[in-house]
């Protein structure tokens, strides 16, 4: 869950920053759209970028998690023997 909405956060981070970087007024439509193609193209590759972290980060997090048990297991009988 927690991933879904870091990612939906991502997507919208980057289409926000394709559509706040200004285009000239002089340029063409055809010259504009070739901007615009290519600051998404930009946006697009970034927002890969920061999923594939995502992923190694919850992949990360997923493993410590699951060591948890077996962690407090060896912190109670430390602890027994104190």
């Amino acid at each position: 869950m927690r991933a879904r909405l870091i990612a939906a956060g991502l997507t919208t981070a980057a289409l926000l920053v394709v559509g706040l970087v200004p285009v000239r007024a002089d340029s063409g439509p055809e010259e504009r759209k070739q901007l615009v193609d290519r600051r998404l193209a930009v946006a697009q590759a970034e927002l890969q970028e920061s999923s594939r972290r995502l992923a190694a980060a919850t992949a990360a997090y997923t493993a410590a998690e699951a060591q948890l048990p077996a962690a407090r297991a060896a912190l109670a009988a430390v602890e027994g023997q104190l």
